[in-house]
């Protein structure tokens, strides 16, 4: 007989951040500013920021909100050692392993909402397993 899925705690897993040594900078997400956007089209950009806000309620990282130039406020960041990651970057290592059951259906609502072909196939296996 197989054991259940475990949950490998933080420790276990150096490699990736957790929110003890994270923090969340959402820069120049100022609604009005989106027409002007070119570093993504306005719905991914409006799915990453509103995933990312999520998940810093779930999560609960220490959370920065500016609305400094973003080009630059990402120059500076990064040449003080920050690095930009992705937002299902962020999910995935926040998340580490889907046998952590207290943010499971969290995160995957998050990801049904908000990752696009991600979140479809979340819903195409929710649809297929839902009990009825």
């Amino acid at each position: 007989m197989t054991s259940p899925l475990q949950d490998l705690p933080d420790r276990a897993v150096s490699s990736l951040f957790n929110t003890e040594d994270v923090a969340l900078v959402l820069v120049d997400h100022q609604p009005q500013m989106i027409f002007g956007a070119r570093s993504a089209d306005p719905q991914s950009l409006v799915n990453n920021v509103s995933a990312l806000a999520k998940l810093g309620k779930l999560f609960n990282p220490p959370t920065v909100s500016s609305t400094a130039a973003h080009d630059a406020a990402i120059v500076r960041m990064s040449q003080r050692g920050i690095v930009p990651v992705s937002t299902a970057s962020v999910l995935s290592e926040l998340q580490r392993d889907w046998a952590r059951g207290e943010t499971y259906d969290a995160v995957n609502e998050i990801v049904a909402d908000h990752m696009g072909a991600w979140g479809q196939g979340v819903n195409y296996v929710n649809a297929g397993f839902s009990k009825k």
